[in-house]
């Protein structure tokens, strides 16, 4: 299982894309997205109601920010 990170640095593509219909926003992302995406999404667009969907690639990794490699829990 390749990291995002790797996957880029390999010069690899990760692709995501966005639905928009009238105030609902669509995001889709590979892998499995961590809540962090929804809550950060929302804010960005306070207006508007936002879902985040994952695995938009039938990729089967995690995406989140760098702590969640090195947190211990869940």
């Amino acid at each position: 299982m390749v990291r995002t990170y790797e996957r880029i640095q390999s010069g690899g593509v990760v692709e995501f894309s966005r639905l928009a219909i009238g105030d609902v926003r669509l995001l889709h992302l590979p892998g499995d997205p961590f809540v962090q995406f929804q809550l950060t999404s929302q804010r960005g667009t306070p207006q508007n109601f936002v879902a985040v969907a994952g695995y938009s690639e039938s990729a089967m990794w995690y995406v989140g920010e760098d702590g969640i490699y090195t947190d211990r829990g869940g």
